[in-house]
């Protein structure tokens, strides 16, 4: 696991990027996004960076959010031992590892699903029973967020 990576579990921040965080922000360290979402100017917008995804309201960052684990990343092999549908105890060790303190709790509207927070706030949601066929889930891991 990159060491920036450890410090976004371990506190929220990532690459630079924190609370209060804005577009012009994430403009002047990553460059131009692959893909802009949303509305413009002082609505909802999300910026794309690889497979990371930065949602602002009031050009103000509230959520790094990413689904997508098998992609090339906005970092490359920042954390390699992390896949989409991997088993939460496997994503346990890997915590357990690198030192980074987490508890378990379940999703509040959801309980298929169960959450690992880690000590900066940052969530992944492991789906633990089969999902339906209708909806582009995998058994385990799905994807995390982080409210900052």
């Amino acid at each position: 696991m990159k060491k920036e990576f450890k410090i976004f579990l371990q506190s929220s921040r990532f690459f630079g990027i924190e609370e209060y965080s804005t577009q012009s922000d994430l403009l002047d360290i990553f460059g131009e996004p692959n893909a802009i979402m949303g509305k413009e100017a002082k609505n909802a917008v999300i910026l794309r960076f690889g497979n990371i995804e930065f949602h602002f309201t009031e050009n103000t960052l509230f959520m790094i959010f990413s689904d997508t684990f098998d992609t090339p990343t906005l970092v490359e092999n920042m954390a390699e031992e992390i896949t989409h549908g991997m088993k939460r105890e496997n994503f346990e060790e890997v915590l357990n590892k690198n030192g980074v303190s987490y508890k378990i709790k379940d999703r509040e509207f959801d309980k298929r699903y169960k959450v690992i927070e880690t000590e900066g706030k940052v969530e992944f949601y492991f789906l633990v029973e089969e999902p339906d066929e209708f909806v582009a889930e995998v058994k385990g891991l799905n994807y995390f967020k982080s409210d900052v």
